[in-house]
């Protein structure tokens, strides 16, 4: 290990991960006045260092740290070139030119990540979960900010689309996921692809990172529930009262790193999400469009919805008023299935007991962007296209808890009304 004594009362190692081969450069003493900077630079703090993978320190980056006066020569050491990663001849590098801007950033965050987990690898597995979920928050907060409007428009999309492809995930795992492999299909952990899709992984170097969901019982949970039927404890208050939710990371597989089971007899298999060919007529009268369109709209019924269409002035589209969904009667096809989706997200992220509280906070842009948002995904989800709109760069842009839980929100009204469709769907065959 070397040492080097550094201007400021600052010290530099390398120190290397032994699991990983990957070499990091670390920095401790009296960096309190140079904090801002390190942090700005890629460093992470942890127990009284500051430190970066070697691999990710550019010469851009190695001239910001010597115009704080401090001496960067321990990089030129055996130390820290001896065992770095050397690039592949199976995967030729792309010059950055020909790369868009979208791709540079998504290889930014993948590697980002990955220095993440290395620098949590020795804490506790929540903490774990913690800082890699806390770094993808971070690079969507500052992506809209770092990128050009058009670069960042395109991300978005980017996104949302891909979003529709695993609805069933939180925010928070759809953008680790699409941070790590952007042209992910379908994931599983490797025991679900077993066990469920008769598929085994074959590319376990290729595995994802997401964060999963454990409970633990509080020491009077586990008492009571030794006192208890197990249907009884299942749906008793006090498991509810007495069960504590945390969360550590967990490992998926993308469809293109397995490969079917010979002789497997189960029922069911996987393949990867096929979104169908996009139709771009807006009034377009297709039999799958109708039957998406009477599956929305008996589930909006369920839901105590007053559903109907209304003869209405100009280009409205259609209306949400709480309980009350009116559809503009001149719409059919893709553009009556858009309008029927924006509205029922309206109903469920701002006219809903909850909602109506957060409405109040919100201004109309906010609330459309809301339910744009959303429509967007759920066509996507059934391979079809809605109209683009600047404004989904609002949903990424700010810092505050607010922003997230909108995030947060539109991703679970997109779970709902996809999965409202779905159940409406199976109780009727298309060509009934």
């Amino acid at each position: 290990m070397n040492w080097y004594k550094m201007a400021q009362g600052v010290q530099a190692t390398i120190t290397k991960n032994n699991k990983t081969g990957m070499k990091f450069l670390t920095l401790m003493g009296n960096t309190f006045d140079i904090k801002d900077q390190l942090k700005g630079l890629g460093f992470r703090f942890f127990k009284g260092t500051w430190s970066t993978a070697i691999k990710f320190i550019t010469p851009e980056k190695r001239q910001a740290l010597e115009s704080l006066n401090l001496d960067m020569s321990i990089l030129d050491s055996p130390d820290a070139q001896e065992g770095q990663p050397q690039p592949t001849t199976q995967q030729p590098i792309v010059p950055a030119e020909l790369k868009t801007q979208v791709e540079q950033e998504l290889e930014k965050m993948k590697a980002g990540i990955e220095q993440a987990k290395e620098e949590a690898e020795s804490t506790r597995a929540s903490d774990k979960a913690k800082a890699i979920l806390d770094y993808a928050h971070k690079m969507i907060n500052e992506l809209a900010l770092r990128v050009d409007k058009e670069a960042a428009t395109e991300f978005v999309r980017s996104y949302l689309s891909f979003s529709a492809k695993f609805h069933n995930y939180s925010f928070g795992n759809q953008i680790l996921i699409w941070f790590q492999n952007p042209k992910a299909t379908k994931v599983a952990g490797a025991k679900q692809w077993m066990t469920k899709f008769g598929r085994q992984v074959v590319n376990w170097e290729n595995k994802l990172e997401i964060i999963a969901p454990r409970t633990s019982l509080t020491p009077e949970g586990k008492r009571l529930k030794a006192t208890m039927p197990p249907e009884q404890w299942n749906t008793s208050p006090e498991k509810r009262i007495n069960e504590r939710v945390f969360f550590v990371p967990a490992q998926v597989y993308d469809f293109a790193d397995t490969e079917p089971i010979v002789g497997w007899k189960g029922e069911g298999g996987a393949g990867p999400y096929e979104p169908k060919e996009w139709r771009r007529d807006p009034n377009e009268e297709l039999e799958e469009i109708t039957f998406l369109i009477n599956s929305a709209w008996d589930w909006g019924t369920e839901l105590g919805v007053d559903m109907d269409v209304e003869e209405l002035k100009g280009d409205l589209g259609g209306y949400a008023a709480g309980q009350k969904i009116r559809i503009n009667d001149k719409y059919d096809g893709i553009n009556k299935f858009s309008t029927l989706v924006h509205e029922l997200a309206h109903e469920i992220l701002h006219w809903s007991l909850e909602g109506k509280k957060e409405r109040k906070t919100l201004s109309r842009k906010d609330l459309e962007v809301d339910a744009e948002s959303t429509a967007f995904i759920v066509l996507s989800h059934y391979g079809f296209e809605t109209k683009d709109t600047p404004r989904y760069i609002a949903l990424w842009q700010g810092t505050g808890l607010d922003v997230r839980k909108r995030r947060e929100a539109i991703s679970k009204a997109v779970k709902t009304i996809i999965e409202g469709i779905n159940k409406k769907a199976s109780q009727t065959d298309l060509g009934d």
